[in-house]
């Protein structure tokens, strides 16, 4: 019973974090896009991305290399270079973890298998200790 409390709870962790995702619009335009760009902690971290969406609804997810006023270059996640011009960026966008609502729903989950824990071995405890007839 421990055991399969801990998966469900390792289960309802990964879900909560996953569903907590939001994709945020940093900035829109070229020249804000650059200027974003330039600015973001993303650019020349290998572990982070950012999503270019360009004037044809194309979404580029991609990690930063360089950022200047006529390109952005990169490496896509399975690490070919791409150079997109600055002309063509419609928006740049960021996955984001919405914090209050992942600590809102592991404090949910929780209090959720620590009643089924109690309640658990609440009967368990009952049926131990009851008398036979």
């Amino acid at each position: 019973m421990r055991e399969l409390l801990r998966r469900l709870l390792l289960v309802l962790m990964a879900l909560s974090v996953a569903a907590c995702t939001t994709t945020k619009v940093v900035a829109r335009g070229p020249e804000a896009s650059v200027a974003a760009l330039k600015d973001s902690p993303a650019l020349g971290d290998p572990r982070d991305s950012v999503i270019l969406v360009t004037r044809d609804g194309t979404r580029h997810l991609i990690r930063l290399q360089s950022v200047s006023s006529e390109s952005v270059s990169g490496t896509t996640l399975d690490r070919r270079p791409i150079v997109i011009a600055t002309s063509d960026i419609e928006r740049v966008e960021t996955d984001e973890i919405d914090t209050r609502t992942v600590v809102t729903v592991v404090v949910v989950v929780l209090v959720v298998v620590v009643a089924a824990a109690v309640s658990a071995s609440h009967s368990l405890a009952k049926s131990l200790t009851a008398s036979p007839r």
